[in-house]
């Protein structure tokens, strides 16, 4: 957790090391990619569509390997 005042601000379900972050000031507090403030869900539905990632990663000018990392755990945090 990082906490602001006292409060915690932000939260890393799935610790540091993964680029997954919890913080209600982006993506309406969905798990989202600190980086570029995108929720995990879009990467994770254009993933399940057949899509690559490597494609998807130069859409939303991230590194295919930040992509795999939160792919790896977004079956957690996607509904």
């Amino acid at each position: 957790f990082d906490y602001e005042d006292e409060f915690v601000a932000r939260w890393y379900p799935s610790g540091r090391n993964v680029p997954i972050v919890v913080d209600p000031r982006y993506s309406a507090g969905r798990p989202s990619i600190p980086e570029r403030r995108l929720p995990i869900s879009l990467l994770y539905n254009r993933w399940k569509a057949g899509e690559n990632i490597r494609y998807i990663a130069s859409d939303y000018a991230l590194r295919p390997g930040i992509v795999e990392e939160a792919l790896r755990h977004a079956e957690n945090y996607v509904l």
